[in-house]
């Protein structure tokens, strides 16, 4: 039986049966045939830059640039904001 949110898996009617499988973002865990969220920030499985932070959602994750920097948070695009500049 499968279980969790509808969200993290997906199921296909098939001629007297059906077949299931995890959504993109989520695997099958333990015996029980649910699927759980892959920890992509944990596992290094992510496009953020090094100077911003990856935090893990459901069946995703988001990269946010640290204090200091400017940009999306994804690979190259954290820019050091010169906080200096237009001090006189």
């Amino acid at each position: 039986m499968w279980q969790g949110s509808s969200l993290s898996w997906t199921c296909t009617n098939t001629p007297g049966s059906y077949t299931c499988s995890c959504s993109p973002g989520w695997e099958t865990g333990g015996t029980d045939g649910a699927c759980k969220d892959v920890e992509e920030c944990a596992t290094g499985v992510h496009n953020c830059d090094e100077n911003a932070a990856c935090t893990d959602g459901g069946g995703s994750f988001t990269c946010a640039c640290e204090p200091g920097f400017t940009g999306d948070g994804t690979t190259g695009t954290c820019e050091d904001i010169d906080e200096c500049s237009g001090l006189a």
